[in-house]
């Protein structure tokens, strides 16, 4: 008898004639990307999942609007604060679930202070900034 063997949580097995074919689902192995992780001022970030064929998704974004998503890939995950965000991910599938947590993933900085300009005489001045035109 031949058998197809592979480690995994859960099989579907079938049997023809004196061949065992054996399919295993993996449960999910999940890793995530998006579309920006450092920004200043109010972003809406959209995130990617890269798993093995979940079927269920919990996204919690710590300092996002909305704060939770059951969406494959959430979009316009807007961040309305300065600060550092983690992100958690939970994806399953009828093998198991994998969960993925990334400690200040989003960092969003606030807007640097407006240069403060005056005018002295025929002389203008500035004060400190972090740009100049």
């Amino acid at each position: 008898m031949l058998l197809y063997t592979q480690v995994a949580a859960s099989a579907i097995t079938s049997q023809i004639g004196h061949i065992q074919i054996c399919n295993y689902l993996l449960a999910p192995a999940v890793n995530l990307a998006s579309s920006d992780t450092i920004f200043c001022d109010k972003n809406s970030v959209n995130f990617f999942l890269s798993a093995n064929n979940p079927t269920s998704w919990l996204w919690f974004f710590q300092g996002g609007r909305p704060s939770v998503s059951t969406a494959q890939n959430p979009t316009n995950i807007y961040f309305p604060n300065a600060g550092a965000f983690d992100v958690l991910l939970i994806a399953c599938n009828s093998a198991g679930c994998d969960t993925l947590f990334i400690p200040g993933f989003i960092i969003e900085y606030p807007l640097p202070v407006p240069p403060i300009v005056t005018l002295q005489g025929d002389t203008l001045y500035c004060s400190l900034a972090n740009q100049y035109q």
